[in-house]
């Protein structure tokens, strides 16, 4: 039953979390996906850099829905236009 988006950074990354925020603020508009919020992580993608860096995830292919959802092209494009409009945002800001 888990579904929706998350967005990690790494705890004491003020411009991560400020990035991260801007992400899942910019994709939580659109109504079709559930938003989780961000969270922090200490994963060696986030840990391994000098820049501000977030990893988001998009949905769970574990749940059939969100699978079925995340195949279709549309779907993905909307999610990538999202995730874009929210990096320009984050970036102007850090």
């Amino acid at each position: 039953g888990v579904r929706g988006l998350e967005c990690y950074y790494r705890e004491d990354s003020g411009d991560g979390k400020a990035l991260a925020d801007q992400i899942v603020e910019a994709l939580g508009s659109e109504e079709e996906i559930d938003n989780r919020g961000t969270r922090t992580a200490n994963f060696r993608v986030l840990c391994k850099t000098d820049m501000p860096a977030v990893l988001v995830e998009m949905g769970f292919l574990s749940n059939y829905a969100e699978r079925r959802d995340l195949m279709d092209a549309g779907y993905q494009d909307e999610l990538v236009a999202e995730l874009a409009d929210g990096i320009v945002k984050g970036l102007e800001g850090v």
